[in-house]
């Protein structure tokens, strides 16, 4: 494929993953309020129905993320992905419209089945990556969705102010002109001749057998790491006010600092990281930071110390785009797809499981009953941390060295 096409299609993918992971975020701030528009209910209730609205749409992508990646291996990427932003268009239209609870459960999981999108388009980089630059344009996909989280919540509360309804608006006609950005300009990185039939069966070599079990255990370190992950988007707001007294601002402006400094990480350090250090170190160097920074914020008394550690904390990044690097070398180019799939639904286990663990650990230990150590949800992350790179170094570590010595391929 022409450079010029490459670099068109990784820019079309990585628009595409930041209105995926933009459109999560933002309703956020707006759905309170269109919660009690609709029902009248009052903030317990709307909080529970809420609750069950995001396990919902995780639920959606849980089950349809590795059906999309697999159906991009067959068909191509590029009908995947337009169909994915075709369906995030109407699905806006649709929640900016709704008229019932109803209607709008079914906005969300159809959010969430196109929001699977991510499979593919992690795919559409894998395809046109060289495998020793993968982590580097991992990094960026990884950098837009992080961006996407953050810059979310900011668009929907701002846009907010001009009703509940305008944040699904604006957002559909944005995703609706990606979507005819990108029918005339994506190119498809996936040619006929390299796609693989549904019905087609795998392979049941032993090399095979090696990749599929070596991805297994990359998929373990990257659960574990994301398990972790939740205790900051599950329950970081209610421990810095119940520790700290933080105001809305400064949960605002750490949240944010978090998402850029991971962001700059991400999508300008991975790849000279990478080219210098190589994957493995800097994985195992990610997890060690990652794993004490969790521990330390636990016991954090100061304002001034949570934003140290928040920078110190963001080297921990270059983790999740060097896994992502090696999870997609554990598949040939028929497969990128499935393998994306699987990573999209790991993820979206974590999205399911990881909330209700962090937010009933930080309930458990922040009543009056029993030992008071609001910071456990984070004591809890940084021994996920440990295990994750207890899993990378004791067995990841050693299946790859086989590999790369000829023992599997």
């Amino acid at each position: 494929m022409p450079e010029a096409q490459r670099r068109r299609a990784l820019t079309i993918t990585i628009v595409v993953v930041f209105f995926d992971m933009a459109g999560a975020g933002l309703i956020v701030p707006v759905m309170p309020g269109l919660l009690k528009e609709l029902t009248g209910r009052g903030t317990t209730e709307l909080a529970l129905i809420s609750g069950s609205m995001l396990f919902l749409y995780a639920a959606m992508q849980l089950l349809f993320a590795p059906l999309l990646g697999r159906l991009s291996d067959a068909f191509g990427r590029r009908v995947v992905l337009l169909g994915a932003l075709l369906g995030l268009s109407i699905d806006y239209a649709i929640l900016a419209t709704a008229p019932s609870l109803a209607l709008l459960f079914v906005g969300r999981a159809v959010a969430g089945i196109c929001g699977a999108s991510i499979a593919p388009a992690r795919a559409v980089a894998a395809d046109i990556t060289a495998p020793n630059d993968r982590a580097k344009t991992f990094g960026l996909i990884s950098a837009a969705g992080g961006m996407g989280l953050v810059v979310g919540p900011v668009i929907g509360g701002l846009l907010a102010e001009l009703g509940t309804r305008t944040p699904f608006w604006i957002s559909g006609v944005l995703v609706f002109a990606t979507f005819v950005w990108a029918f005339f300009m994506l190119p498809e990185t996936l040619e006929a001749p390299r796609r693989r039939p549904l019905g087609a069966p795998r392979a049941r070599s032993s090399p095979t057998q090696y990749r599929e079990s070596r991805a297994l255990l990359i998929l373990a370190v990257i659960f574990l790491m994301q398990l972790a992950a939740h205790s900051l988007y599950s329950v970081w707001a209610f421990f810095m006010i119940e520790t700290l007294n933080w105001s809305a601002l400064l949960i605002g402006l750490s949240m944010s600092m978090y998402g850029g400094l991971f962001a700059i990480v991400q999508a300008g350090l991975v790849g000279r990281a990478t080219r210098r250090f190589g994957e493995q170190r800097l994985i195992i160097f990610s997890l060690l930071v990652g794993a004490m920074v969790y521990a330390a914020l636990s016991m954090a008394q100061s304002t001034i110390v949570v934003f140290l550690l928040i920078a110190v904390g963001s080297l921990a990044a270059f983790a999740t785009p060097a896994l992502q690097s090696l999870l997609s070398k554990q598949a040939d180019e028929r497969s990128q797809g499935q393998i994306q799939g699987a990573l999209s639904a790991t993820l979206a286990v974590t999205a399911v499981i990881g909330p209700l663990v962090m937010t009933g650990a930080f309930a458990i230990f922040s009543d009056d009953i029993g030992v008071y150590w609001p910071g456990a949800p984070f004591v809890l992350a940084a021994v996920f941390v440990a295990a994750a790179l207890a899993v990378f170094v004791g067995l990841v570590v050693g299946a790859l060295r086989r590999q790369s010595q000829g023992g599997a391929t």
